[in-house]
C-alpha cells in the first residue's frame, strides 16, 4: 500500500506540471556622505557663518511594509528625536523590507538612510507579493536647522541606486529613489523658499514575445540643495532626507487543467487513505 500511495503522489504531481517559476524584483536606495558647505554672504559683517541643528519636536523614521496576496506585515521605527537612529524590517512568505536611519552621536554628518526589499510572486499563483521601506531624518515636517545671519548653506549627500527584476512568465517591476530637500522662509525673512534634489530608477519586466523579461539599473551620485539667509539675524529652516524603495511580483496562473488534475490526484490519495485506515489489521 505504501508504493501505491508513492506512485499515486507522483502522478498527481506530474499531471499538474512543474510549478510556475518565480517571478522576484529587488531594491535598495542608500543616501549617506552628508556635508553642510558655508558661505558668509557679508565679509564686512565680522558675523562668522554657523548652523546649528534643532532638536525639537519630531523624529527620524524607519518605515517597512511586505505583502504577499494572503498576509501583511508592516513596521515603523522611530529615532525618539530627529538626529537619531531608527531602524524597521517586515516579512512575509515571499516578501521582505527593511529600513535604517543610521547616526552617530548625533552628528548629522554620520547620517545615513537605507532601504531595501525583495519580493518573489510566486505563491500562490496568480497572486501578487509586494514591498515598500523608506527612511527619512529628520522629520520633514519640523524645523531641523538654524543658519546665521548672512550665511548660505549647501547641503550635500551621495546616493547609491539599484534595481531589478528577473525573466519569468509573470510581470513585476522594481523602484528606488533618493530625495533631498530643504525649505523656510525666504532669504530676506519674507515669503518663503525651497530646493530640491532627488533621483529614482524603475524597472519593469517587458514581454519578449515569449515570457516577461527581467531588467535591471543602477545610478549613483550626488545631490545638493542650499539654503539662504540675508538678514542680519538667525533663520530657521526644515531638511528632509529620504531613501525609498517599492518592489511588486506577479505570480504566473497554473492552467486550469493542471489545477483539476492535481485536485483529482489528491482526491485519490485521501481515498485511499482512508480505505487503508478502516482496514482489519
Amino acid at each position: 500500500m505504501n508504493k501505491q500511495l508513492a506512485a499515486l503522489a507522483v502522478a498527481a504531481l506530474a499531471a499538474f506540471g512543474p510549478a510556475p517559476a518565480a517571478a522576484t524584483s529587488t531594491s535598495s536606495a542608500t543616501l549617506s556622505g552628508f556635508t553642510f558647505t558655508l558661505v558668509d554672504l557679508d565679509t564686512s559683517d565680522s558675523i562668522l557663518p554657523s548652523i546649528s541643528f534643532l532638536s525639537a519636536a519630531g523624529t527620524s523614521q524607519a518605515y517597512s511594509y511586505a505583502f504577499n496576496g494572503v498576509g501583511v506585515s508592516a513596521n515603523t521605527g522611530y529615532g525618539g528625536g530627529q538626529w537619531l537612529p531608527a531602524a524597521s524590517s517586515a516579512s512575509v512568505f515571499g516578501a521582505s523590507a527593511s529600513a535604517t536611519v543610521g547616526i552617530a552621536g548625533g552628528d548629522p554628518t554620520t547620517l545615513s538612510l537605507v532601504a531595501s526589499g525583495s519580493t518573489a510572486g510566486f505563491v500562490p499563483g496568480g497572486w501578487y507579493s509586494s514591498f515598500i521601506a523608506s527612511a527619512l531624518a529628520p522629520d520633514p515636517i519640523y524645523l531641523s536647522f538654524s543658519l546665521g545671519a548672512n550665511t548660505a548653506v549647501t547641503i550635500g549627500a551621495l546616493y547609491a541606486l539599484s534595481t531589478a527584476t528577473t525573466s519569468s512568465p509573470a510581470q513585476e517591476n522594481a523602484t528606488a529613489k533618493a530625495y533631498l530637500a530643504v525649505s523656510g522662509p525666504g532669504a530676506n525673512g519674507t515669503g518663503s523658499q525651497s530646493d530640491i534634489a532627488s533621483q529614482q530608477i524603475s524597472v519593469y519586466s517587458y514581454w519578449s514575445g515569449t515570457q516577461y523579461a527581467g531588467d535591471s539599473a543602477s545610478l549613483a551620485g550626488a545631490l545638493a540643495v542650499t539654503f539662504t539667509n540675508t538678514t542680519t539675524g538667525a533663520l530657521d529652516g526644515m531638511l528632509h532626507a529620504e531613501s525609498y524603495v517599492y518592489g511588486e511580483s506577479l505570480a504566473a496562473v497554473p492552467e486550469p487543467g493542471g489545477w483539476a488534475m492535481l485536485l483529482a490526484g489528491i482526491g485519490m490519495l485521501g481515498l485511499i487513505a482512508r480505505r487503508r485506515s478502516r482496514s482489519p489489521s
